[in-house]
């Protein structure tokens, strides 16, 4: 049985759109200098997210000390905006090279 305090339709609606948008291993999302419409929109949705998902989303103030106690220092990449990274690796091209030879994602 389905229970919501929202409309049936609607409740399945959100359920759907976010089964469908949203990967399943995402162990972690850090949104970074958010417009405060990005804040308004997500305080908004978020009503609706499960607390799961709530606890792998993190919005750190702009310094970087905030941004380093989440992914630590050496997971910012050198030249990444105005922060001192460490990281010399390009992450993406690294996972996207795994990929291709059939390594674990």
């Amino acid at each position: 049985s389905y229970m919501t305090m929202l409309p049936y339709q609607l409740g399945i609606t959100i359920d759907k759109f976010m089964i469908g948008v949203t990967p399943l291993k995402t162990k972690l999302v850090v949104f970074l200098k958010r417009p405060l419409w990005f804040d308004v929109g997500f305080g908004l949705l978020s009503v609706f997210l499960p607390s799961r998902m709530k606890k792998r989303v993190e919005q750190p103030g702009p310094d970087q000390a905030s941004i380093e106690g989440i992914v630590g220092i050496k997971n910012i990449p050198v030249g990444f905006d105005s922060f001192n990274g460490t990281l010399a690796v390009d992450l993406i091209a690294k996972h996207e090279e795994k990929s291709r030879k059939g390594g674990k994602k």
